[in-house]
């Protein structure tokens, strides 16, 4: 896939991730890395470049995919 036709994941936007950092830990690539934002709350980084499209991080982001998680 070049990289005009790739497709990145699709994840919480800043307004709506709860920095439960599921998609962090579910890329096997290491294209995602957690950091706290200027406001204080845990988020996370994508690196465009080392990113290998698997999307695992879309499948498990509980924002995105709309899994219900429960109170764990």
């Amino acid at each position: 896939m070049n990289s005009m036709n790739k497709r990145y994941p699709i994840l919480a936007t800043k307004k709506n991730c709860t920095g439960c950092m599921a998609c962090v830990d579910a890329c096997p690539s290491g294209a995602l890395c957690q950091f706290i934002n200027d406001e204080g709350h845990y988020t996370f980084k994508l690196d465009k470049e080392i990113c290998v499209n698997c999307l695992k991080c879309e499948s498990t982001c509980p924002i995105v995919s709309k899994i219900d998680y429960g109170n764990n």
